[in-house]
C-alpha cells in the first residue's frame, strides 16, 4: 500500500480514473470552446475543476490514513489488567439455541452440549436470548453433576464477569474504532479490553473491493500482537475446572 491506496487501486487510478477525468475535461473543453475561444480563458475555467478531480482520490486516502495514525496511540489492541478464576460468565453476544424450550427432545444436541461444556472447563455460561425467536430474557446454561445441561431462566444476568459485544464508532473519514471488554460488574471496571482502529477502503479502492465481498477494512494500526479475545478469553476468565 502506497499513500493509503492499494496496488490494484493505483492501477485503477492511473489506467481508468485519470484517463476518464481527462476525457471528461476534453469533452467539456469542446463545449466551452464554442463560447470562449481564447485558450487562457478555457484553462482558467477548466483547471480549477480538473486538478481537484484528479487529486481527490489520493488526498482522500492520505487524509483518512492520517486520521487513523493519529488515533493509533489510543488503540493498543488486547490489554489484560487482571486474570481471574471463574465458574462461568455472561456472554453478551446473542446466541441462537434451538432447543431452549425442551433440550431433552434432542439427545444428540444434549450430548454435544455436555461435551462442549466439559471441554471448556466452565460450569455455566449465561447469555441473552433472541427476542424475535425465543421471547427474549436471559438464560444460564449449566452443567449438572449427572452430566446434563440445565437451562435456567433469569430475569437478569447473575454472573459477575461479562464479555461485552463490540462497540463501533466512526472517529474520522472512513476510520472506525472498535471496543470490546470483559467487565467486572461488581466494580464496574474492565479486567481486559480490546481496542482497535481500522480504516475502510478509500474512494478509489472501493471500485474493486466491493466486488470481493465484505472486505471493508483495508488497514489498521500496528499492534504488539494480533491476538484478541477469541484466542485469550479462557486465559483471562480462567475456567475453574481447568486451573493449574
Amino acid at each position: 500500500m502506497f499513500l493509503g491506496i492499494t496496488t490494484i487501486g493505483w492501477v485503477i487510478y492511473l489506467v481508468v480514473f485519470v484517463p476518464g477525468v481527462a476525457a471528461a475535461i476534453v469533452g467539456l473543453d469542446y463545449v466551452v470552446r464554442r463560447i470562449w475561444t481564447a485558450p487562457r480563458v478555457r484553462v482558467a475555467l477548466l483547471a480549477p475543476l480538473a486538478i481537484p478531480l484528479v487529486g481527490y482520490p489520493v488526498l482522500e486516502a492520505q487524509y483518512s490514513e492520517w486520521q487513523m495514525r493519529k488515533a493509533c496511540p489510543d488503540a493498543p489492541g488486547l490489554v489484560v489488567y487482571q486474570r481471574v478464576v471463574v465458574a462461568g460468565y455472561f456472554d453478551e453476544h446473542i446466541r441462537t439455541t434451538p432447543f431452549l424450550a425442551n433440550p431433552e427432545l434432542d439427545p444428540e444436541w444434549m450430548a454435544r452440549a455436555v461435551k462442549g461444556q466439559k471441554e471448556s472447563g466452565y460450569r455455566f455460561k449465561e447469555f441473552e436470548v433472541e427476542p424475535d425467536r425465543f421471547g427474549g430474557g436471559f438464560l444460564r446454561e449449566e452443567l449438572t453433576p449427572d452430566d446434563k445441561i440445565r437451562l435456567i431462566k433469569l430475569d437478569r444476568p447473575m454472573a459477575r464477569y461479562r464479555f461485552t459485544r463490540s462497540k463501533e464508532s466512526v472517529i474520522g473519514l472512513h476510520v472506525l474504532r472498535r471496543e470490546q471488554y470483559i467487565m467486572d460488574t461488581e466494580t464496574g471496571k474492565p479486567i481486559a479490553s480490546d481496542i482497535r482502529v481500522y480504516r475502510k477502503a478509500s474512494f478509489i479502492d472501493r471500485f474493486w473491493l466491493r466486488f470481493l465481498g465484505p472486505a471493508e477494512n483495508v488497514a489498521g494500526c500496528q499492534l504488539p500482537s494480533n491476538v484478541g479475545f477469541a484466542q485469550e478469553i479462557d486465559h483471562i476468565l480462567i475456567p475453574i475446572d481447568k486451573q493449574h
